[in-house]
């Protein structure tokens, strides 16, 4: 259960963003974060026209 909910949080979630990020050939990583915490990095490829 999501603790954040109980903050007022919208408990979208690690798991739904790290399927959404690689839904769009992205990539999501978690890592401690130097200011406490927990620190979330991401990339998406560019779009390309065609």
């Amino acid at each position: 259960k999501s603790r954040q909910i109980q903050k007022g949080g919208l408990g979208l979630g690690l798991a739904s963003c790290k399927s959404i990020i690689e839904h769009h050939r992205g990539e999501i990583d978690a890592y401690p974060s130097e200011y406490g915490g927990l620190g979330i990095r991401f990339s998406l490829p560019l779009a390309t026209q065609h």
